[in-house]
């Protein structure tokens, strides 16, 4: 019971610092009726805190990025591997487990009962969802590899978070080649839409024409559809800022720290 507590306030925590990240702060600093505290350390402590938590950290200090310079250039073999990973690992089976209960949950008024009640129901929207993350990834997996682009997202080389943020947007329009240089990113695209139309061959009548399947193509590509799909755009955008999540998740004891060697 006592772990189960201690789990639901940590989620509780987690939710809270993502809509006010200046609450994070160390559980273990001294509370200011402390009669060990002084006058003057409570407040620093809390500034030096909130900058250990919101400081951006430089590209060399982000071990999950190929980062920059550029990385060597993938072989085909290496590039299926990591369409094989993004596509068939465990995360995606698990992240494809949540859309159908939202979409159960706030059913479009003219769906049909058979996708919106019912053990049947959540199958026929898993299998929708794990269906239009297998086509997306799978058609930017056969574009990336005739055109010869780099699949991988390339950290931004400024420290400025606005520069970030549109440096993440951009990326998914304009990534890079396997020789490292900037080029229209086709398998993104061609991915969008062909998660986007795969639909059509399923959907119930009304939701698999072509104004649908252009509207889910537009939603891989912006964040606007799926959990698991996400979107290239807000994916970007959560690899970028990868490590000051992590970060703001090890301050507030959400994630585990690395063991030092």
């Amino acid at each position: 019971m006592k772990a189960r507590n201690i789990n639901t306030i940590r989620v509780f925590l987690l939710l809270a610092c993502c809509l006010l990240p200046c609450l994070g702060r160390d559980c273990s600093a001294q509370l200011p009726d402390d009669p060990s505290a002084t006058q003057e350390n409570p407040f620093k402590e809390k500034v030096d805190q909130l900058k250990s938590i919101t400081r951006f950290i430089r590209p060399s200090e982000r071990p999950h990025l190929p980062g920059e310079p550029p990385a060597a250039p993938l072989t085909f073999h290496e590039q299926t591997l990591f369409y094989v990973q993004q596509t068939f690992g465990t995360s995606s089976f698990v992240l494809c487990s949540y859309p159908p209960l939202i979409t159960m949950g706030f059913p479009e008024k003219n769906y049909p009962q058979e996708w919106k009640d019912g053990a049947g129901a959540y199958a026929r929207n898993y299998g929708d969802v794990f269906a239009t993350h297998v086509a997306a990834q799978t058609g930017k997996y056969l574009v990336a590899a005739l055109v010869r682009e780099d699949p991988r997202y390339f950290a931004a080389t400024s420290t400025n978070p606005a520069a970030r943020t549109i440096h993440a947007i951009g990326f998914t329009l304009i990534d890079r080649s396997r020789d490292g240089g900037s080029m229209i990113a086709l398998s993104n695209i061609a991915g969008a839409f062909a998660g986007g139309f795969v639909g059509r061959a399923y959907l119930p009548r009304g939701y698999n024409d072509n104004v649908h399947a252009l509207q889910r193509t537009v939603g891989l590509l912006d964040g606007s559809f799926t959990v698991p799909i996400l979107g290239t755009t807000t994916h970007n955008l959560i690899q970028e800022f990868t490590p000051e999540l992590a970060a703001l998740g090890r301050k507030l004891h959400l994630v585990r720290r690395q063991p030092v060697d």
